[in-house]
């Protein structure tokens, strides 16, 4: 991976105390949609569980939804819109789910949009774009631009302004989001308020680990010999690994962007390369905060621990 600074310099330690290491998440590659659709199922009722322990799951459930499919027929995209009860103009937000660019669903993020509706006074739009490895690099990312143009065209209906949209995602998510704001800038799409990125992928390109990579890149749920697995099925061959819409990190231009606010884990494989994304958009001159999580692991955005809803608590707040 190229050599940049970053953001900031923290010393790494160790996971907190009850906070639970799962085991990695390793897909069958023979047998993709099937092996999806029992850990999707799996990761729902866990979802439930949660924030049914949390006490809030009634407050999430009465967060009012529509379905939509967007873009050519025949080609369509499912998106579910997720509604605040706020009256008047409120925060749109774009979201793309994370999972390696193969994994998860709208479904399995459903109590993360709800939360960010219910508690953040925000209209969600959450897409469930096309997964590798039987749909590679562009294809979730031009579904996901096609909903930021369905999203621009439709904000009124939505509750919104064409003034405060944004964008969020976690992991590969991030990935994304942070692609369609160099997309949204290159193609003089949608403007974007605000990028919020969670624990992002900013980079596919790396000939080495980073400092993250190798103190977390084990034992710590993501593991960097899958990372590196997963995102060759998403790459088709021959494709430059250093394509800004693919690697963020190596754009060779980042002005123009909107403000971005770094949400990460400290205890992530991940870590740097968010904090050298964050680095080389503020030496463009676009304006960058940067939170850590401490003791957290990848995918805490999924968990319901009290640095989870501190992290969406405080991704709303930039949003807002």
């Amino acid at each position: 991976m190229g050599s940049y600074r970053k953001f900031l310099e923290i010393e790494m330690g160790e996971v907190d105390e009850g906070v639970h290491i799962g085991a990695p998440q390793r897909m069958d590659m023979d047998r993709p949609g099937e092996w999806r659709r029992r850990v999707n199922e799996e990761s729902m009722t866990e979802a439930v569980r949660m924030m049914g322990e949390c006490g809030c799951l009634d407050d999430l459930m009465r967060v009012q939804t529509s379905e939509r499919r967007i873009g050519q027929e025949g080609d369509e995209i499912p998106v579910r819109v997720y509604f605040t009860d706020v009256k008047g103009k409120v925060p749109v937000m774009l979201f793309c789910h994370g999972g390696s660019f193969s994994m998860n669903s709208v479904e399995v993020y459903d109590m993360v949009h709800r939360y960010f509706a219910c508690y953040g006074k925000m209209t969600v739009v959450a897409v469930d774009y096309r997964l590798a490895p039987e749909y590679e690099f562009p294809c979730g990312l031009e579904d996901c631009y096609t909903a930021l143009l369905w999203t621009e065209e439709h904000v009124e209906e939505l509750g919104g302004s064409r003034e405060n949209i944004n964008i969020c995602g976690d992991s590969s998510g991030g990935n994304f989001a942070a692609a369609l704001c160099l997309m949204a800038r290159d193609r003089k799409g949608p403007r974007i308020r605000r990028q919020a990125l969670i624990y992002p992928v900013t980079s596919l390109a790396g000939d080495k680990p980073t400092e993250s990579e190798v103190r977390y890149g084990k034992g710590y749920f993501l593991e960097y010999e899958d990372i590196r697995k997963l995102h060759a099925v998403y790459v088709p061959e021959g494709t430059e690994l250093t394509a800004p819409y693919l690697s963020p990190l190596y754009a060779g231009d980042l002005t123009g962007l909107p403000p971005a606010g770094f949400f990460s884990a400290e205890c992530d494989p991940l870590l740097d390369q968010g904090l050298m994304y964050a680095a080389r958009l503020a030496d463009a001159g676009v304006k960058t905060e940067y939170h850590i999580y401490k003791g957290m692991i990848h995918a805490f955005l999924n968990a319901a621990y009290p640095k989870t809803f501190e992290m969406m608590d405080e991704v709303c707040r930039f949003l807002k």
